[in-house]
């Protein structure tokens, strides 16, 4: 497939992801790995899209199943574990609303408490949301 002028391919490897195997894992001791069931999140076949851009197969991953229905749940599993690792008890955040939900969910997991700040015209499901798991 050509994008602007550039061939552009996907090698796929399909292992499903595991604290123990990212290569820039962060953590000395994986007992500090804070998970919530993150990762594993299926790949749907898009017909519609494919068909709409002039592609035979086109996959599109379904993170609205992970824990807090967001991508955002894989860099917090890692931000958090890190965090418990180096003995820090609190966060600050600031987010529109995914980062917020995602981080707080993680901190209550870690008992780290999540400080979260959101501009004022966020939506005010998403500051509730955050503050049902505690930020």
């Amino acid at each position: 497939m050509m994008v602007c002028g550039f061939s552009m391919g996907v090698a796929m490897r399909w292992p499903r992801w595991k604290a123990s195997t990212i290569g820039a894992q962060p953590l000395q001791d994986l007992n500090n790995v804070i998970s919530l069931g993150e990762g594993g999140t299926p790949l749907i076949k898009s017909r519609a899209l494919a068909a709409s851009l002039g592609l035979r197969h086109l996959y599109l991953k379904a993170e609205r199943q992970g824990p807090t229905g967001s991508f955002k749940d894989r860099q917090a599993t890692v931000a958090l574990s890190v965090l418990r690792e180096m003995g820090i008890d609190e966060l600050v955040v600031a987010s529109t609303g995914n980062v917020a939900i995602s981080y707080a969910a993680y901190g209550a997991r870690a008992g780290i408490k999540v400080w979260a700040f959101f501009p004022s015209l966020a939506p005010g499901d998403k500051m509730r949301e955050a503050a049902i798991y505690g930020a």
